[in-house]
């Protein structure tokens, strides 16, 4: 049962990186920032053809354990063009699935968990009885 648990915690979903500029649309960027976050699974078609240049779509498998990024620092090095620059490249998440860490299941944050607070089951069964 304890892998049962484990696979739920690492489950895959897409995440955008945004305000990508042309010379950081490159598949291996592209891959490198996903793995920031998690283990890539795929680039969807539309990234992959570079036919939308506002943001790049990948699907990752994360371990919802882990924290999450909102943003990556990337850092141009120093070269013949001019001194070295830095920018932030935004991440959003489509969805994040709700997971608890005290109990280990998927569906629920620890603030409606029934282990945490078992005072919500009951009123969980009270209102069942009322629909009876």
């Amino acid at each position: 049962m304890e892998n049962y648990i484990y696979l739920l915690s690492k489950p895959p979903f897409y995440l955008k990186i945004q305000d990508l500029t042309s010379n950081f649309f490159g598949k291996e960027f592209i891959f490198s920032l996903a793995r920031a976050v998690g283990r890539l699974l795929y680039v969807d078609l539309v990234t992959q053809n570079g036919t939308r240049p506002s943001c790049a779509k990948v699907k990752v498998e994360v371990n919802l354990l882990s924290t999450f990024p909102q943003r990556i620092k990337i850092v141009e090095e120093e070269d013949e063009t001019g001194p070295e620059e830095s920018k932030w490249i935004k991440i959003r998440y489509n969805y994040m699935p709700k997971y608890c860490k005290t109990c280990k299941k998927q569906g629920h944050k620890e603030a409606e968990c029934w282990v945490i607070n078992p005072e919500l089951r009951q009123f969980e069964e009270q209102g069942n009885d009322k629909g009876k």
